[in-house]
């Protein structure tokens, strides 16, 4: 399925962004009497049968994803440029005039198919900064920010979490959840929650999997949440184009690295040496970065490795497989 990243890697600097938010889309799509009957339900006593798309039905994002991607393949053929989530749709133009266009052939389409335009949820005037799917997208700065009252949220549950001796597990893990799902918008936010999780995790092994049992956060647990308070309001996460740095490393030899043609290696010393290969593969990534650092700072670097352990490392910022991987990382 798409989502807010299809979103992100379409945007190009200056575009003009608009969106179009459906009203009540699963009430669009009726299901077949010969199938209602798999979708009733008893409450206080009554039999109900749903006669559309039910709402919280784990199936139906995927089903309506595909029920409109003919609508926006056609749309896509005729040039513009969209992508969307579940009913939630984004477009985009190089100009005013492309998107103004862009929007009024969508919108156009969706009613002839006989679906309701959320006219106050959507924005039908081209802009250079647009709220999508609770993020602010802003393709004048290229950045992806958190929507005022999601930071809100977050902030209120990091002080009540942090106003208690003992935190039930329970709300621990949905400080987590709203944690990760603002990732999009925070950069540097995957340094900032493993200790959280690696605490649910001991929490719950130890309760025997019991969420509403209580825990104590450690001092690690709470410096990350002091982290997101003192950082979320001004949190943004940069778009940018890439700039590729290859590196390799063997357990005999030593690490090499390239980036824009120009290459640099090294041999390891003799504790080095010692060191299993992930160890070594996330270090000559580290080496590769502080010798190229001139060319790649303040830029988005892709990182090619052909190590499994230095892609998942790097890619989750840390793990918790392996305390000195996650060092290692952490640096990177």
């Amino acid at each position: 399925m798409e989502n807010l990243q299809t979103a992100v890697l379409m945007m190009n600097e200056g575009c003009f962004m608009a969106s179009v938010d459906l009203r009540h889309a699963y009430y669009s799509v009726p299901i077949k009497d010969e199938f209602r009957k798999y979708l009733k339900f008893t409450w206080k006593g009554k039999l109900y049968r749903y006669t559309c798309f039910p709402n919280g039905l784990c199936n139906c994002p995927r089903y309506f994803t595909e029920l409109l991607k003919p609508v926006y393949a056609h749309l896509r053929g005729q040039g513009f440029l969209s992508t969307s989530f579940i009913d939630d749709c984004y477009l985009q133009g190089a100009t005013i005039a492309e998107c103004q266009e862009n929007v009024r052939a969508t919108v156009s389409l969706f009613e002839c198919l006989g679906f309701v335009i959320h006219k106050e949820k959507s924005v039908l005037h081209p802009c250079k900064e647009l709220k999508y799917l609770g993020f602010v997208l802003n393709s004048e700065s290229m950045t992806v920010k958190l929507t005022r009252q999601r930071i809100e949220k977050i902030t209120e549950s990091c002080q009540q979490i942090l106003e208690k001796t003992l935190v039930v597990i329970r709300e621990l893990a949905q400080l987590i959840g709203q944690l990760v799902a603002s990732f999009p918008g925070v950069m540097w936010e995957t340094l900032y929650y493993r200790e959280l999780e690696k605490q649910k995790i001991q929490a719950l092994r130890m309760n025997k999997g019991n969420f509403d049992k209580k825990t104590k956060l450690t001092e690690a647990a709470i410096k990350e949440v002091k982290w997101w308070l003192e950082n979320l309001g001004g949190a943004f996460m940069p778009i940018g184009r890439e700039i590729v740095l290859t590196t390799d490393a063997s357990t005999s030899g030593g690490w090499g690295a390239v980036c824009n043609s120009v290459c640099t290696r090294g041999r390891w010393s003799q504790e080095e040496k010692g060191k299993h290969i992930n160890i070594l593969e996330l270090k000559a990534v580290e080496f590769g970065l502080k010798s190229f650092e001139s060319e790649i700072t303040g830029k988005h670097v892709k990182v090619l490795s052909d190590n499994s352990c230095t892609v998942a490392y790097i890619a989750h910022m840390g793990g918790t497989q392996s305390e000195e991987c996650n060092s290692i990382a952490r640096n990177i």
